[in-house]
């Protein structure tokens, strides 16, 4: 199933609502579409308008799409939208939403400031129960300065900048069950995870990815044929909801998991990972530059599949296996059924099912080299004072994090 004639330009980005009844998807052209998902139709177009002012009262072009974000957790309808420097907020509840909610120039150094036109790569929304329930409602960017920062999901208000990346700031995301970490990664091959809330901004771990992968390993993958020799720049990441563990794709092809530390490597690709998804039960799908689409089960060495797309892969979305959503480099948004892959692994002669190809997966890694788990290695950022914790608050968190370290859930 596709759902096309809404966009006229490849789709970046893509976002489901919670029920999985409405569909966002965003492209280079700067147009966002809604889809009900349910009935298979394009339901409205999102625009900025032309001399459209952000809340710094400023003139504001926005540009293609490049993250979406619904917000179900606060606001049924809300959705958050990465285009060009800016953060932009949408009601879609609305018949035919007109104008944005706010407009934030998250990609400069204070959003009170002008100047500065770092294109934001990645945004990620703290949705957890417990501030849902305290009424925190924020959300993270990551931009090409290497910055992350922190907004007031309501307001648009700047709440913290963190410098983390000395490159490209291409992915972040707030820990599951762990509200005041939040993980990032870029093209400096690093992946930091960082207590936003604490007075300093520290970061608790700094993972060195090209330090962490088995050298030996990696080159036997890539004479196979299963990654490339290239640098582990980071693309892309994810986590599963209950937080055990957190994925990242590279440059290089493969997938890096972690969970009590580096856990694994995933090899199958042959290019670039462009796109990660956990769904339930551990499942993660990863999407590439090579067209190939795998899917792992993080809790087993099942042998799972590969199936291959007609282009590259730049965005996946989806609450379930049955109905996963994914974009390329067309105009069009693609729904798949991954419980008809993991069918045709058992019957792979069937002729109108997609062929399957077994990965090749790495235990152990190169165990728990390249992690740097002090806080002055970290890059502090300015802060107000109204998300500054005590210092008891703070140490509080740290003695927490030493007992994840023997309980195994330390990332």
């Amino acid at each position: 199933m596709t759902l096309s004639d809404g966009h006229n330009a490849s789709i970046n980005a893509l976002a489901l609502t919670d029920d999985g009844r409405q569909l966002a998807s965003g492209c280079d052209e700067g147009v966002i579409c809604l889809w009900d998902s349910e009935l298979r139709r394009l339901r409205a177009r999102l625009r900025c308008p032309p001399g459209l002012t952000d809340i710094g009262g400023a003139a504001s072009s926005v540009g293609a799409v490049s993250a979406l974000a619904f917000a179900d957790a606060w606001q049924p309808g809300r959705l958050y939208a990465a285009q060009g420097s800016h953060l932009v907020a949408w009601d879609t509840r609305a018949i035919r939403p007109r104008e944005p909610l706010f407009v934030v120039p998250a990609g400069q150094p204070a959003a009170t400031q002008a100047g500065g036109s770092d294109e934001v790569n990645g945004l990620a929304l703290l949705t957890s129960p417990t501030s849902a329930a305290a009424g925190e409602r924020r959300l993270a960017t990551a931009d090409d300065g290497g910055w992350i920062r922190v907004f007031d999901g309501e307001t648009g208000e700047l709440i913290r900048s963190l410098r983390k990346h000395d490159s490209i700031a291409s992915a972040v995301l707030f820990r599951p069950g762990k509200d005041w970490q939040l993980i990032s990664g870029g093209m400096d091959c690093r992946l930091v995870v960082t207590d936003w809330k604490g007075r300093r901004g520290h970061a608790l771990n700094i993972f060195d990815i090209d330090e962490i992968l088995d050298a030996e390993l990696c080159s036997d993958a890539a004479a196979a044929g299963q990654v490339q020799a290239s640098q582990p720049l980071i693309h892309c990441l994810a986590a599963t909801p209950d937080g055990l563990y957190a994925a990242a794709g590279l440059e290089n092809g493969s997938v890096e998991l972690f969970s009590a530390g580096h856990a694994e490597s995933l090899y199958g690709h042959t290019a670039a990972v462009s796109a990660l998804l956990c769904l339930p039960g551990h499942l993660l799908l990863s999407g590439g530059n090579d067209c190939d689409c795998f899917l792992w089960n993080l809790d087993s060495d099942w042998s799972g599949g590969s199936f291959a797309h007609s282009d590259k892969v730049n965005a996946l979305c989806g609450v379930a296996p049955d109905r996963v959503y994914l974009a390329d480099s067309g105009p069009a948004v693609h729904c798949c059924d991954l419980n008809v892959a993991q069918l045709a692994a058992q019957q792979p002669q069937a002729p109108q099912l997609p062929p399957l190809h077994h990965y090749h997966r790495v235990v152990g890694g190169g165990g728990g080299g390249g992690v740097v788990a002090v806080a002055e290695a970290s890059i502090q950022g300015g802060a107000p004072e109204d998300v500054e914790d005590t210092d008891e608050e703070e140490d509080d968190r740290e003695d927490e994090e030493q007992d994840d370290v023997g309980s195994g859930l330390r990332i």
